[in-house]
């Protein structure tokens, strides 16, 4: 038998339902209402708690008293500090929602951490979700999010091809290019390593460099007799 969301305890306050919740949630922003300096937005008291708590449940909590915010707010600054406090363990409905908010007239820092929260919701279980964030990442032309939500989760070829084609968007992360060589070398396909490594030879050369030394960690033996290769796909 599941236990029922309400009532709660939060930071020594118990909470009788979602509307109340919300309420102390909206009061605390209002007032910028911090606990102690470490707290840096009024949304980090309740974010404490869910550091805090080993179930799960302060989230769900969270979720469920949070809903009209993420759902309907336009206020940019209470929308980013309610998404602030969702891990990756959100339902399906809300990461559906943020695609749809999405296709509003979002702001920063808001917009921002909804393309992160579906990056967290597309490494999740849900393969029918994953495959609607992906294709919400195109869409968008948040090809820098689809690469990073294939990593660990997609075949070199397919992870290669979102590569590929987030290049010709000038995608030119240094730290994910590096990821992703590795993740390929990782599967052992190192004519993907050549064919990422080609394409970013226009790159400025430090990149290229860091691309190369990221393969050392795992192709030690491969570049013992593929680093005049490497290096000459890279331009180095």
């Amino acid at each position: 038998m599941s236990t029922p969301l309400f009532p709660i305890e939060i930071q020594d306050t118990e909470y009788s339902s979602a509307s109340a919740l919300l309420e102390a949630f909206e009061e605390r922003l209002k007032y910028g209402m911090v606990d102690h300096p470490g707290q840096s937005t009024p949304a980090d008291h309740f974010a404490e708690a869910v550091s805090r708590d080993r179930t799960g449940r302060v989230e769900k909590v969270l979720e469920e008293a949070l809903r009209p915010v993420i759902e309907t707010s336009v206020d940019e600054t209470k929308l980013w500090m309610a998404l602030s406090l969702f891990g990756s363990s959100c339902s399906s409905t809300h990461y559906r929602t943020l695609i749809r908010r999405l296709g509003e007239r979002i702001g920063e820092p808001a917009r921002e951490s909804m393309l992160n929260a579906l990056l967290q919701g597309a490494q999740g279980g849900d393969k029918s979700l994953r495959a609607e964030i992906l294709a919400f990442f195109d869409r968008a032309g948040a090809k820098d999010y689809k690469v990073n939500a294939m990593i660990g989760q997609s075949s070199t070829a397919d992870l290669l091809a979102a590569a590929l084609d987030a290049l010709k968007f000038g995608f030119d992360d240094q730290f994910f290019l590096n990821v992703v060589g590795v993740w390929l070398a990782r599967g052992g396909d190192h004519d993907a390593v050549l064919r990422l490594a080609a394409a970013i030879a226009d790159q400025p050369r430090e990149t290229r460099k860091r691309f190369a030394s990221g393969q050392k960690s795992v192709s030690k033996e491969w570049l013992k007799t593929n680093r005049a290769s490497l290096n000459s796909a890279l331009g180095l």
